[in-house]
């Protein structure tokens, strides 16, 4: 499997929702910090945008709390 860098001047879900159709991406894969699904509604977050605005399947994978 092979994974792609790259800096894009763009709001982040506009950015990466782009360059996944340019690059024909198989899948974004983007880590979400936990929030609540309704915050992120209400908030706007990125994860929730991209899921919206992407044409390329998106996986959201929780970044896990650190304990201490």
């Amino acid at each position: 499997m092979e994974a792609t860098t790259a800096v894009v001047d763009l709001r982040p879900a506009e950015g990466l929702a782009r360059l996944g159709e340019q690059l024909e991406a198989r899948m974004i894969v983007v880590g979400t910090n936990g929030e609540r699904p309704l915050l992120g509604v209400v908030l706007g977050s990125t994860p929730y945008k991209l899921l919206h605005r992407s044409s390329v399947p998106v996986l959201v994978v929780p970044v896990p709390h650190s304990s201490g």
